[in-house]
């Protein structure tokens, strides 16, 4: 991968030649006879190139440009955004991690015991709820008891009665 200081000259100054492909680092302001890189290159080239190799050149541009926007693009990625996440993401990571993270803990704690005396409560009221229900229920079973008693009672009263009347009415009859 291409150096993006290295990239960037590159772009300015158009095509490179072979050794800065190859990874030798030159100077782009100039050499001893004070002319660029650039410049030798383009003494190099005829000035009367045919339609073949003109394209040919456009190509190594376009890949060189393409090498050179991927080197910026893997720079950013992995080095400009990194520093910048540091640099502003941190601080609010530190700051949640002191001041959040406990916070959080205690309400989860309180949370914590308020959902036990909830369910405290609730197991209270839904025992006592029971008592009550099984009271209700044995106290209408002991009324139901006490009134079948009663009339089991006052059928036999009345057959008692009944016998006694006609045992009178008879005595009248006599």
């Amino acid at each position: 991968i291409m150096d993006p200081k290295r990239a960037t000259a590159l772009l300015a100054g158009g095509c490179a030649t072979e050794e800065e492909d190859s990874g030798e680092k030159q100077s782009s302001s100039g050499d001893k006879d004070g002319t660029t890189d650039n410049e030798k290159v383009q003494e190099e080239e005829p000035k009367n190139k045919n339609n073949n190799k003109h394209s040919l050149s456009n190509l190594v541009a376009i890949e060189r440009r393409t090498n050179l926007l991927e080197a910026q693009m893997n720079h950013h990625k992995h080095v400009t955004l990194f520093h910048s996440r540091r640099r502003n993401f941190d601080d609010i990571d530190k700051t949640c991690r002191k001041t959040l993270q406990p916070a959080l803990a205690l309400e989860m704690t309180k949370a914590d015991k308020r959902e036990g005396g909830m369910v405290r409560r609730f197991e209270s009221s839904s025992g006592e709820y029971t008592r009550l229900a099984s009271e209700m229920t044995s106290t209408r079973v002991s009324a139901l008891g006490y009134i079948e008693k009663e009339i089991n009672d006052w059928d036999s009263s009345d057959l008692t009665r009944a016998e006694h009347y006609l045992e009178e009415i008879e005595r009248l009859k006599e």
